[in-house]
């Protein structure tokens, strides 16, 4: 089997059209030829785990409005809003925990 890396989202206007395709990939391929791992980068650059990013993608949402967002607290990981919104931490103002990575 070979191990396929899907680096997908990223700090692009494109960003929500880039998860998107990563999903349809991550579809189409051929699951007895290739292990699809997904890595995510948030809007603000910041890159998850698999484990993240596959909760992110979990996620039932619009398509077209998904976005990859991290988890509060974790190594490596973006902060979020209540809004489901990337960290905002530089404007000093604590944010609250996210239950789960938001897309």
């Amino acid at each position: 089997m070979i191990r396929l890396g899907l680096i997908f989202g990223g700090r692009s206007a494109e960003h929500e059209v880039s998860v998107v395709s990563a999903e349809h990939v991550i579809a189409a391929v051929e699951h007895e030829e290739f292990e699809v791992v997904p890595i995510g980068v948030t809007k603000d650059g910041v890159w998850l785990s698999t484990q993240e990013t596959r909760v992110a993608l979990s996620r039932a949402e619009v398509a077209f409005k998904k976005r990859v967002v991290g988890t509060a607290g974790g190594v490596g990981t973006a902060r979020c809003d209540d809004r489901g919104r990337g960290d905002a931490s530089r404007s000093g103002h604590p944010l609250p925990q996210c239950a789960a990575p938001d897309l």
